[in-house]
């Protein structure tokens, strides 16, 4: 009889926090920046924008290997955070637009981030409006009075019924 295998149990004192990931069916966000060290707040830009929305620290991991990301949120549609991206990208390096899980978004909550670097944002851009093109001149949609056409002449004469009781034009 073989004798039975022995395993060894090598302990580390690493503590690696379990992420659940769900599908991505939640909301939009900004990610502003991605790094493999950990963000400052002296070293993030104090945006107005971030008094609008939920600026928060995400870790994330790959091929174990850490990755912080700075994230700003909640979008429901893509089209609403693109144009924050487009906003923020005066300030970041390349913003991009992510869409994310609820748990994701249900645990943000747990990671807001301030940001304290003085970049001299006054209230002026406290609020960006989302609109629509503007609407078509009413002119186009209205048909302008326009002379009558003759009617086209017959094929064949009148008959002379038609032409005893046309009205006469004086």
């Amino acid at each position: 009889m073989a004798a039975p295998a022995t395993s060894t149990l090598v302990v580390t004192n690493v503590v690696r926090p379990r992420v659940l990931k769900g599908p991505n069916n939640g909301r939009f966000v900004v990610e502003l920046a991605r790094s493999a060290t950990p963000f400052t707040p002296q070293g993030v830009p104090h945006l107005d924008l971030f008094g609008l929305y939920r600026l928060y620290h995400h870790l994330d991991g790959n091929d174990g290997q850490v990755c912080h990301s700075l994230r700003l949120g909640f979008f429901n549609e893509a089209r609403a955070a693109e144009v924050i991206a487009r906003y923020a990208a005066a300030y970041f390096e390349s913003p991009v637009v992510a869409q994310i899980s609820v748990i994701e978004e249900a645990q943000s909550g747990e990671h807001v981030f301030s940001a304290l670097r003085d970049v001299g944002a006054t209230d002026q851009y406290a609020a960006i409006e989302l609109t629509a093109p503007p609407p078509l001149p009413l002119e186009r949609f209205t048909a302008a009075a326009r002379p009558a056409k003759a009617a086209p002449a017959p094929r064949h004469p009148p008959s002379l019924w038609s032409r005893l009781f046309a009205p006469q034009l004086r």
